[in-house]
């Protein structure tokens, strides 16, 4: 074996397990692409700072359901910043219209994004959750991975269904896996998986409201 040989399957292998932990990082909920790069220049160095970040994971801070969706028919929203979990919301508020669920909202943030409840997408939603559920929707954010995150909070709290839209948060599939395949394959509740390629426009609650498909 000739010595580029060998310094060609030496990069190889230091590229390979470096990206490999990126993968496994970012399917645990941490920004991908930034491991990504991390884990092609460091190789096999990255996992120092990789375990770091899962040792963190634990003391991050989040903030969750205030109280149990007791009664009424309560929906768990995955939110991104995708016009499909906007629509899949739309969707069940016209599925369940005159039923007036409750609603909870749910951001799933990056580990390495702080928690910024002022930018939380479901504010721009807010009022028109009001109009077709005569009720305020609550606010969540939580870090990790969506599946993963969404499945817990279902089998913590007392809901009845989990709404998501069909695509997720803009990784790619190699690194994120299949959201929705993985939500669905495990959740301990009905998966709603809906979504379209145009927001809904302004007043679709009121809409649902009122049962008009």
């Amino acid at each position: 074996m000739s010595a580029t040989t060998f310094l060609a399957i030496i990069i190889g292998i230091w590229i390979v397990i470096g990206i490999a932990t990126a993968i496994v990082m970012g399917r645990r909920g941490h920004r991908p692409y930034t491991w990504v790069l991390l884990g092609a220049f460091l190789g096999p160095l990255v996992v120092v700072p990789a375990l770091e970040a899962i040792g963190s994971e634990s003391g991050a801070s989040e903030s969750r359901p205030t109280t149990r969706k007791q009664g009424r028919l309560s929906l768990l929203v995955g939110l991104d910043g995708w016009a499909e979990s906007r629509a899949a919301l739309a969707q069940a508020l016209h599925l369940f219209a005159g039923a007036g669920p409750r609603v909870t909202m749910v951001e799933i943030l990056d580990f390495e994004r702080e928690i910024d409840e002022t930018t939380h997408p479901g504010h721009e939603l807010r009022d028109d959750v009001i109009a077709a559920t005569e009720r305020a929707p609550e606010l969540v954010a939580l870090l990790g991975d969506p599946a993963e995150r969404l499945k817990s909070l279902a089998r913590s709290d007392d809901f009845h269904a989990i709404v998501i839209g069909r695509r997720g948060r803009g990784a790619t599939k190699m690194v994120m896996g299949s959201g929705a395949a993985a939500l669905t394959a495990g959740s301990p509740i009905p998966v709603l998986v809906g979504g379209g390629t145009v927001a809904p426009a302004k007043g679709w609650g009121r809409t649902a409201r009122a049962g008009v498909a």
